[in-house]
C-alpha cells in the first residue's frame, strides 16, 4: 500500500497493518478481530475463511478482478465487498497497466532484453540482436476491449501497422468498430492473423483458460503473446509447451496462476523456465503498481469505506 493512503487510513481508523505472510498466519484472529480488512491481490480468502466472517465484516481488496477470492466468500459478503470494479470514471484516468503492457509489447517486439543481458556478459554484438521486425509493419492482435483493451489499442493507432480486435461482448466489439479498428468474427481469426497478441480480459476464480491448449493450437507460428490480465487465463503448461515447440515466440507477462491458486512461484511451470529461457519475461504484477495510480485508487477505496461503515 502507498504510504501515504496508510497515513489517510490511520488518520480515520485504528489500523493494524501486517504483512501478508502474517496475516495467513493468524488468518483466523485477525479476521474474528477486525470488521474490516483491507486486501491485495497477493491475499487470498478461501471458502473456508466465512467461517470467520459476520455481516458487519466489509473488505475491502485494491483490485478490479477478484480471483484473489473465493466466490462463496463474494456471495456472503455481497455489498459488503468493495473494491476498483465499478469505479469507472476512476479507472480512466488510471493507465499504469496499460502502460505496461505496451512496454512488455516492444520488449516482445525488439527482444531488447536479450541484447541488454548480452551487453551485461561483455558481448557487443549488433549483428545477432538485429530485430526481426518494425513494430510498424507487425499486426497486432488485442484480445478484450475494455478498458484497457481500448487504452492499449489507443497507444499502439500510431505504433503498430495494423490492429485488430475481438472481445466476448457484441458491445465492446461494436465499441471497437466504431473507434475505427477491424473485429474479427472471432477469436479464433485473430489468433491465426496476428504476429503478437496482447490480452486485456477479466475471469473469476474457476473459469477456464482464454488461452488453453485447443485455443494455443491455432496461433499463428512465432506469435508473440502479452498477459497482464491475470495467470489463470492462460493454460501455463500449455504455453511453456508452445514457446518449446516455437509456436509462441515469446511469452511476456505481469501476472502468474501461482497468485490465485496460493501455490509458490517456485512451482510455477513458467518462472522455471524462464530462468534459462529469454523467450519467456515475467515481471512481478507491478502493472497497475505507479504510486500516483495507487494513491487515487486507495483515496478512493478509502471514501467508500467510510460511507459504507457511516451507513
Amino acid at each position: 500500500m502507498n504510504p501515504d493512503s496508510l497515513r489517510e487510513i490511520s488518520l480515520n481508523l485504528d489500523v493494524e497493518h501486517v504483512t501478508t505472510e502474517i496475516f495467513y498466519e493468524r488468518k483466523r484472529f485477525f479476521l474474528e478481530q477486525f470488521n474490516y480488512v483491507w486486501l491485495h491481490i497477493e491475499t487470498r480468502l478461501e471458502s473456508l475463511d466465512i467461517a470467520s466472517l459476520s455481516d458487519n465484516h466489509i473488505v475491502v481488496s485494491t483490485t478490479t478482478g477478484n480471483t484473489h477470492i473465493a466466490k462463496p466468500v463474494l456471495e456472503y459478503l455481497g455489498s459488503n465487498f468493495i473494491s476498483l470494479k465499478t469505479e469507472v470514471d476512476l479507472l480512466n484516468s488510471i493507465t499504469s497497466t496499460a502502460e505496461h503492457a505496451l512496454c512488455l509489447l516492444l520488449i516482445g517486439v525488439t527482444k531488447v532484453n536479450v541484447a541488454i543481458k548480452s551487453v551485461a556478459e561483455g558481448t557487443w554484438d549488433r549483428i545477432a540482436n538485429v530485430k526481426d521486425k518494425q513494430l510498424s509493419s507487425i499486426e497486432v492482435g488485442v484480445v478484450g476491449y475494455g478498458r484497457l483493451g481500448r487504452i492499449m489499442s489507443s497507444y499502439l493507432k500510431n505504433l503498430a501497422g495494423n490492429i485488430i480486435v475481438w472481445d466476448l461482448s457484441p458491445s465492446a466489439r461494436d465499441l471497437a468498430r466504431s473507434d475505427g479498428f477491424e473485429v474479427t468474427e472471432g477469436l479464433s481469426d485473430l489468433l491465426a492473423r496476428a504476429d503478437v497478441v496482447t490480452l486485456h480480459v477479466s475471469t473469476t476464480r474457476g473459469e477456464a483458460p482464454v488461452l488453453a491448449e485447443n485455443t494455443i493450437a491455432q496461433l499463428k507460428k512465432g506469435m508473440t503473446i502479452i498477459n497482464t490480465s491475470r495467470g489463470s487465463i492462460v493454460d501455463e503448461t500449455a504455453v511453456a509447451s508452445a514457446v518449446d515447440s516455437g509456436t509462441i515466440a515469446m511469452y511476456l507477462t505481469d501476472v502468474l496462476e501461482f497468485e490465485e491458486s496460493g501455490n509458490k512461484i517456485s512451482e510455477s511451470i513458467l518462472w522455471k523456465k524462464s530462468l534459462e529461457d529469454s523467450r519467456i519475461v515475467i515481471t512481478p504484477h507491478i502493472g497497475g503498481a505507479s504510486l500516483d495510480a495507487m494513491r487515487k485508487c486507495e483515496s478512493r477505496l478509502l471514501t467508500r469505506l467510510l460511507e459504507r461503515i457511516s451507513n
